[in-house]
């Protein structure tokens, strides 16, 4: 079923936030998430810009039922840097992350200047289907009248190939 604002734009009242999805190659390359399969990695991108300091920021980024965040303590044979971020972007700092399945979650207890921020995360496509992302959000944690919303997303993903594993 879909909701029924299937396209939502975003919205800013304070804070402005968007999101990319981008497929990760075995190689570590990134592309465009188009055609993605089970078993695919994504990199998940947040952009945020505040325009002030500002202290305990929260950014929840509820995910579509197709993926699933992975925890950034186990390694992975294609760990993303920051330094990556695209142009125009520095890393977001984090005071405290929650990686859950359905969601991530980032806190900071204070954002010293106004700019263009960013992090990201990894996830992987846990099923097929043709779903609604919702928004991601940001929000002053003490000052519930200041947040920002992304625009919500359409994302479409295929069966995994059965191919051999392992030789086998």
């Amino acid at each position: 079923a879909f909701p029924p604002a299937r396209d939502f734009a975003g919205e800013n009242k304070g804070f402005a936030i968007t999101r990319t999805y981008e497929k990760l190659g075995m190689d570590g390359a990134l592309s465009e998430a188009n055609e993605l399969k089970v078993g695919d990695m994504v990199v998940v991108t947040l952009g945020v810009e505040i325009s002030v300091g500002e202290r305990y920021l929260a950014i929840n980024d509820s995910l579509p039922s197709v993926l699933e965040a992975i925890n950034p303590e186990f390694g992975t044979q294609n760990e993303r840097d920051e330094s990556r971020l695209p142009d125009g972007m520095e890393a977001w700092f984090c005071d405290h992350r929650e990686i859950h399945a359905d969601r991530a979650l980032f806190f900071t207890d204070y954002a010293p200047a106004k700019g263009r921020f960013g992090l990201r995360y990894l996830a992987r496509v846990i099923a097929e289907g043709d779903v609604i992302a919702p928004p991601a959000k940001i929000e002053a944690m003490y000052e519930p009248e200041k947040y920002g919303l992304s625009a919500s997303q359409r994302i479409i993903t295929l069966p995994g190939t059965h191919g051999k594993v392992a030789g086998r």
